[in-house]
């Protein structure tokens, strides 16, 4: 009696993840160098602020897409910054679709935030030097390039509505604070910051020092859109078989 053995067809399967990243500068209609700007994002002292960018603003987005940075441009009048690296012992980040429509923030920072509020990125944050590029130039003149991009470390996943950025940081500490291009013009009350000394623990509302602007800062987001997809690269588990012959 004799065995012959058919020797199993082992399956290798390999997935991968293909992240197509692209970037969105919000709002649009801003090609060109604004004449206002706005400090707060990369002040020396503390600041809390929250911008809101209506999902129109934010289309070419798409649902389910993963914010992963943020990043801003410097003011036609300033130069490239910072001189040398710029440290913050905290800098969080946090986004969520906003409890009050954009153009319509209330002066108390906890009443616009959304329930679906996530805390992106936290902890200190450091910029090096020389990564806000700048030149001098005239407002409506071709604006600076966007600078150094603050990476997450929790992806935001977009649902397609209106989107609040809400920035709580102790400052850099330095004297060179840089404007960034601001869209004053935008319509609404898009921006709300509070002044140091009341920015990183405090939740704004009367007396509290909160200030709505108009616009918001010119900001470009970066995003990616995750697409897993599986390679066999052996086919289908053929078993052990024995196949028994007799003579």
């Amino acid at each position: 009696m004799r065995f012959t053995y058919v020797a199993p067809i082992v399956v290798i399967a390999a997935t991968s993840t293909i992240a197509i990243a692209d970037q969105l500068a919000v709002p649009s209609g801003y090609p060109s160098a604004t004449f206002e700007g706005w400090k707060s994002p990369l002040n020396g002292d503390a600041r809390t602020l929250q911008t809101a960018y209506p999902a129109s603003e934010l289309a070419s987005i798409p649902v389910g897409a993963h914010i992963t940075g943020i990043t801003w441009r410097l003011h036609f009048s300033e130069q490239t910054w910072p001189i040398q690296d710029a440290t913050w012992e905290h800098y969080d980040i946090r986004l969520s679709t906003p409890a009050n429509a954009p153009g319509n923030l209330s002066l108390v920072f906890a009443e616009n935030v959304g329930a679906n509020e996530t805390l992106v990125r936290s902890g200190s944050l450091t910029i090096p030097a020389n990564t806000f590029a700048g030149t001098i130039s005239t407002p409506g003149g071709a604006p600076n390039d966007f600078g150094y991009t603050i990476s997450f470390d929790t992806p935001y996943i977009y649902d397609g509505n209106d989107l609040l950025v809400e920035i709580r940081h102790t400052g850099h500490g330095g004297t060179s604070s840089p404007f960034l291009d601001f869209a004053f013009d935008y319509g609404g009350s898009n921006s709300v910051y509070q002044v140091k000394d009341l920015s990183y623990t405090s939740q704004g509302g009367p007396g509290t020092a909160a200030f709505g602007y108009p616009g918001p800062v010119i900001a470009q987001l970066t995003w990616v859109v995750p697409s897993p997809s599986s390679i066999t690269i052996a086919g289908m588990f053929a078993g052990l078989a024995a196949v028994r012959r007799r003579r």
